[in-house]
């Protein structure tokens, strides 16, 4: 595993990573937004106007970081959250930032 800032990495969030263009410091200005990680699987929701002060300009929609404590399971772009929750994810728990 790798290791960001506060978090571990799985080798599948490196992979992710990697595929969708994501810098460490792009990930490590996300994680300063989370102040503090939730015990067991969390999906961190990443809001549009946290993604701006992140520096990201160009999407327009929003970011997926799921975290098992602190370690990085994979992270990813949605384009409709209740369409993402309602199908797969319906009873992980989330937090917004």
């Amino acid at each position: 595993m790798n290791q960001t800032f506060r978090i571990r990495k799985t080798d599948h969030f490196l992979l992710r990573q990697w595929e969708r263009g994501f810098s460490d410091s792009f990930i490590n200005r996300i994680l300063y937004a989370i102040s503090n990680f939730e015990e067991g699987r969390t999906a961190y929701i990443v809001s549009l106007n946290t993604l701006k002060r992140c520096g990201e300009t160009k999407k327009r929609k929003n970011l997926v970081l799921v975290m098992d404590g602190i370690v990085g399971v994979t992270l990813f772009y949605v384009d409709s959250l209740a369409e993402y929750f309602s199908k797969k994810h319906n009873n992980t728990k989330y937090k917004i930032i």
